[in-house]
């Protein structure tokens, strides 16, 4: 057998009926991990051997049952008859092969299964031994402590992009939380794993084509339901294997008589892959748009400074929760008043307000509580436009074209998601907005979609300083003070700047 073809139906009844010899099995078992269309179609066999089961049982084996009475005296029959009785012998013979090849199985669905791992309760281990290509480490089965090795660090970050538990990942419960989330298309597979020894496992397989794990399995002691291996397929990334440690590690030396000097310990510095995972943790719970928090790597390239100011303290101990696991990172917060991005005040000198272009506001708008309800909402949309502008413009200057290049292919990844994350949010606050200044507008805003190609980084400043300008100019329509002249040359200006922002953001998400 080949991982690179697909398995024939020969070896997958010769799977079902455990009869490949252990090499082969573990073949079989790896290449059904990765190949969803060999997986479907052992399922399509199984249900097969179930269906023909229930036929044997219920239909078949009752018509050829000999009755316990006593037999009557037979009576000669036709020569013809004889033909029935060999019909009937060759469907028996047809059908005892056909259940040769497609024994029983009922294996539960993999809800039901993991329903029953969950309530189980999760007996300790020691380690577990995490496999993948050439590279193998153990760490304690229950992380509580972060690591300075690259190469876990990496496998960390994948995980937590996948919103999968690094700390606890060979559990149940850790593969229901991930499998009960907004997963789109997935699929389970179950299947019953039974060994020479009389052991047996179900193993659970759940693929989806959303998020960057495309597959995901778990090996459960029938008897118990106690996870004893799991295998993890990231886009791009070696399947990742996870068991747990089952032999004793190995005795220590005994210490010598003369005390040896502890080695120096090795400062791993902070990466640009350490700032982008602290900018991911936040993101997954909303902090780091319209909060008042800055993540910096330290002059010295020390650690990832995450700092923050006038934040209520269940907020900071959520922040801090999420960046708890995270390596290089120190967390700083600070009672003083929160200082919000640089939006600058209109200097214009004020005169007295206009009441008749007031009124023609008014007007427009349906009534002077229309106009303030108006006001407030298009106000509010503005500054969450504004903050997710600088959110974006922040991770343009961390990441410049440079820094970007030498990002690695899972790290460039989780950057395009946090910009694409961003952009959404901004055009989805302009619509909001155009909605909402709508009865003030004299016509629909027209999108000109004629911007000229550019790094990322460069139309990061540009929608920055568009939607800086917007929001000066409504802040100043709808709460400030002027004449009609300005009034008017403000109103006429507003479809202007809309339709600028509306196609920066259109060739930004490009």
């Amino acid at each position: 057998m080949d991982n690179r073809t697909h398995l024939s139906t020969d070896d997958l009844i010769l799977f079902m009926d455990r009869e490949l010899d252990p090499a082969q099995t573990a073949e079989a078992e790896k290449h059904l991990l990765l190949c969803a269309e060999c997986g479907t179609r052992l399922q399509a066999l199984q249900k097969g051997s179930a269906a023909h089961h229930r036929y044997h049982e219920q239909i078949l084996k009752p018509t050829l049952q000999v009755p316990e009475t006593t037999w009557p005296r037979l009576k000669p029959k036709p020569r013809h008859n004889w033909t029935l009785w060999w019909a009937a012998a060759a469907l028996a013979a047809t059908l005892a092969v056909v259940w040769t090849y497609f024994p029983l199985r009922t294996e539960p669905s993999a809800q039901e299964v993991l329903e029953k791992a969950e309530a189980a309760t999760e007996s300790p281990r020691r380690e577990l031994v995490f496999t993948t290509g050439p590279y193998r480490f153990a760490r304690p089965a229950l992380l509580e402590t972060a690591t300075s090795d690259a190469r876990v660090q990496h496998i960390q970050a994948l995980f937590v992009q996948a919103d999968y538990s690094w700390a606890n990942p060979l559990s149940a419960r850790s593969f229901a939380a991930w499998r009960n989330q907004h997963l789109r298309d997935k699929r389970d597979f179950v299947t019953a794993i039974h060994e020479e020894n009389g052991r047996s496992f179900y193993r659970i397989r759940t693929r989806t084509d959303s998020g960057i794990l495309h597959s995901a399995s778990l090996m459960l002691e029938a008897a118990t339901y106690h996870p004893t291996k799991a295998s993890f397929e990231f886009q791009g990334e070696n399947l990742i294997e996870v068991a747990e440690q089952t032999s004793p590690p190995p005795p220590s030396k005994p210490q010598e008589a003369q005390s040896v000097a502890p080695p120096k310990p090795v400062e791993t510095a902070a990466t640009p892959e350490d700032e982008l995972r602290v900018f991911a943790a936040l993101d997954a719970i909303g902090a780091d748009a319209e909060e008042p928090i800055d993540v910096t790597l330290d002059p010295a390239h020390h650690s990832v400074l995450v700092t923050g100011m006038g934040m209520p303290p269940d907020r900071r101990k959520q922040i801090e929760a999420a960046l708890a696991s995270l390596p290089n990172t120190i967390v700083r917060f600070s009672s003083s008043p929160a200082v919000l991005p640089d939006r600058e005040a209109d200097s214009t000198a004020a005169s007295p307000s206009d009441t008749a272009f007031r009124q023609k506001l008014q007007d427009k708008a349906g009534g002077a509580r229309q106009l303030q309800t108006l006001t407030d909402n298009a106000l509010d949309i503005s500054n969450a436009l504004f903050a997710q502008s600088h959110a974006l413009l922040v991770l343009a200057q961390q990441f410049p074209p440079p820094v970007e290049s030498a990002l690695t292919p899972a790290s460039a990844s989780t950057l395009l998601a946090l910009r694409q994350r961003h952009l959404g949010a901004m055009s989805y606050a302009l619509r909001r907005l155009q909605d909402q200044l709508r009865p003030l507008l004299a016509d629909d805003v027209m999108i000109t979609g004629n911007q000229q190609p550019a790094p990322w980084q460069t139309q990061a400043a540009q929608l920055y300083e568009s939607t800086r300008n917007l929001d000066r100019l409504l802040s100043r329509l709808l709460a400030g003070t002027y004449d009609a002249p300005a009034g008017e040359t403000m109103v006429k200006e507003l479809p202007d700047d809309l339709s600028k922002l509306d196609s920066l953001v259109l060739a930004s998400s490009k």
